[in-house]
């Protein structure tokens, strides 16, 4: 029986839910196959504030790992790199005020976090977390005008085991008669994938392209996660060829076959205006899978339009994306929802040649920022 098969029967039964509902600083919800670790500004590499004895959590796949944290025995520092987020702009008088805020986790237990308020603590119910935050203001030069945006988060399961979506609304919560709409909106996410069993060299694969919500995408997981539009905050990219392009295994050869520490970046734009009281909704899937066409299977059934794997830097993980595959991906950014996908079977002989450039490229370790 395939692993995915007796690990599914161990565990799709099980709706662990470790956090107590009500409010608190973080969570760890689980569906007993997949773990997100939520913090309360929305970002993931969270422990658990109310069961002290749950360890930080990123995106955890059951019998096989964490792909935000290594917890591989004898682990790694547990830094993580993973956050979002937003941009809006006003322009009253012709003149252009822009609001930026994000929040991004970092060396435990630091979430950094910028022109961001709490609305409310997490709010945990089961096994969804919601965050509620607010951008604080909006900057031309020195002035300033206080901002009237709040950006939710609803982490919640999805019908496969797979998948948790986290359901973005961004609300312009001015009143109707205030006449503050708001125009070039943006949210960015960025994630580091630390695929275990090769923590910091794995392969980036990136399908959807182009949707028209995607401004931008590549597989840099250590990009600011402030979409503001100077050039230096740019996503930029870790390997030149994933920006803004569908790539399949990205990651050897690079200068002499290494594998390389990267991740995820989308840049979104929703074109037109936020008017008051409007708001804007689209959704987010975080989760992993036993192998490729599992995960690809999964964010099928969600409809997702745009997507990102991390599998492991051996011929295995290239090939059939074990032992996990583990996603991003993105539903309602105007693309073409996944179709879904068989088994995958490999032409022959293309074990030979994954064996081959994975031992000319075992002795290069590329590891990324940290």
């Amino acid at each position: 029986m395939r692993r995915s098969s007796w690990l599914m029967i161990a565990t799709v039964g099980l709706a662990l839910t470790w956090p107590a509902d009500g409010a608190g600083a973080d969570a760890v919800i689980s569906n007993g196959t997949v773990s997100l670790g939520v913090f309360d500004f929305g970002s993931l590499g969270a422990k658990d504030s109310v069961n002290q004895g749950i360890p930080r959590t990123g995106i955890k796949l059951a019998g096989v790992g964490d792909a935000l944290i290594n917890d591989l025995p004898g682990g790694g520092n547990g830094n993580t790199s993973e956050g979002w987020g937003v941009s809006v702009t006003e322009s009253p008088f012709g003149i252009d005020f822009v609001g930026n805020g994000f929040s991004k986790s970092g060396v435990p237990p630091i979430v950094s976090t910028s022109n961001l308020n709490l609305v409310s603590p997490l709010q945990v119910n089961g096994n969804s977390a919601t965050s509620t935050a607010a951008l604080i203001s909006l900057f031309n030069g020195q002035a300033s005008r206080s901002a009237g945006l709040t950006i939710t988060q609803l982490y919640r399961p999805t019908s496969t085991p797979f998948l948790f979506e986290d359901l973005v609304t961004i609300k312009n919560t001015n009143s109707v008669g205030s006449g503050i709409s708001y125009t070039g909106v943006k949210y960015r996410r960025v994630v580091d994938f630390d695929v275990p069993p090769t923590p910091f060299s794995e392969y980036i694969t990136i399908q959807g392209l182009p949707a028209t919500r995607v401004l931008h995408s590549s597989d840099n997981g250590f990009a600011t996660a402030e979409p503001n539009p100077l050039p230096q905050n740019d996503i930029g990219s870790v390997l030149p060829g994933t920006y803004d392009k569908n790539v399949v295994n990205s990651g050897p050869p690079n200068g002499g076959g290494a594998i390389v520490d990267h991740g995820a970046a989308i840049d979104l734009l929703f074109p037109g205006s936020l008017d008051p009281t409007d708001s804007l909704s689209f959704s987010l899937y975080f989760g992993g899978a036993y192998d490729r066409a599992q995960a690809v299977n999964a964010l099928a059934s969600q409809q997702a339009e745009v997507y990102f794997l991390g599998t492991a830097g051996t011929p295995d993980g290239a090939t059939f994306g074990r032992p996990g595959t583990f996603i991003l991906g993105l539903k309602g950014v105007g693309g073409t929802p996944v179709s879904p996908v068989a088994d995958f079977v490999p032409e022959p002989g293309i074990y030979a040649m994954l064996a081959g450039m994975f031992a000319f490229g075992a002795g290069i370790f590329v590891r990324g920022r940290r």
